[in-house]
Order: C-alpha cells, then structure tokens, then sequence
C-alpha cells in the first residue's frame, strides 16, 4: 500500500531589508511600499536583502500523519515540490559544468560526454525533456520563441 504521510509545523518568516529614511516609520513604509508591489526581496541597492529565512514557532511537537493514497498511487507533485526539484538540478548542472570545464582546461580539449551531462541536466532543471539533438518539439510549446520565457507558470512547471 501506498501512504502520504505528513507533518506541519508553524513557521515564523522573518524578513529583514536596509532602508535609508528619515525615520522609522518612513522606512517601515518605503518597505511596505515593496511588499505591496512585489519588489521587497529584489535586493535593490537602495533596499538590500539582508535575511529571509523561515524560523521554526517553539513549543510545537512534531506530529506524523499517515492517510492511505487513493488508487494505490501518489498525487502529483505540487508546484513547490516542483520547484525544489528544479532548483536541485539546476545547482547540479552548474556543478558539471564547472567540472567539465576544469577537465578541460586539464586536458587542453573538452570530453564532450562531460558536457552532454550538465547539458541535460540543465534541460531537466528548465523543464525541458533532453533528446539527442538537444529540444524536442514538445519541449518548446509554451515558450516565447524570441524571448525563451515561458507563456504561463504551469508551462514552465508542468513535467515534460
């Protein structure tokens, strides 16, 4: 039998940006501006990121729970999930390219084996399905053929 098994616990998310003003309720309020408008967490040189990072609430026990999956089969992964998973192969991929660049210069020529590695790593970590020539056909539908950016979110999230 298959399970999804669980746990939550709260989280504080505490976010902290430099702000130059005249006072403290200006500055509150030139953040709130950004929040407001999405642009908080830009890491403008006139309001630097200085932390985000989630803090765990005390007092809280861990709880596991455990319900049986419909029809013997997991769900689909959610877009965070998805996101995680992109963000892992993206840092892979850099990874191998470095690798393979360094073996390079080593060896004064490229293994293009160590190249076609990252290469598809980093196809995978964009959305996009490796073949042997590079991008399948599937692989470009919902992108924007002169600006390579994705026509909506679920086109750039969804599996290949």
């Amino acid at each position: 039998m298959k399970y999804l098994v669980e746990y939550i616990l709260p989280y504080e998310h505490i976010c902290r940006v430099g702000v130059e003003a005249d006072s403290e309720e200006e500055a509150c309020a030139k953040a709130e501006a950004r929040f407001a408008n999405g642009t908080l967490w830009d890491d403008a040189p006139d309001m630097p990121l200085l932390y985000d990072d989630y803090e765990e609430v005390e007092g809280c026990a861990l709880e596991f729970r455990a319900t049986e999956c419909e029809g013997g089969r997991y769900p689909e992964p959610h877009v965070s999930a998805k996101i995680l998973q992109r963000r892992t192969l993206a840092s892979r991929a850099a990874e191998l390219l470095i690798e393979a660049y360094r073996r390079a210069e080593e060896g004064h020529s490229i293994d293009w084996s160590d190249l076609d590695e990252a290469y598809r790593t980093a196809l995978l970590s964009t959305g996009h399905a490796p073949t042997q020539r590079g991008l399948s056909t599937a692989d470009t539908e919902g992108i924007d053929p002169d600006s390579g950016a994705a026509d909506t979110e679920e086109s750039v999230l969804s599996p290949r």
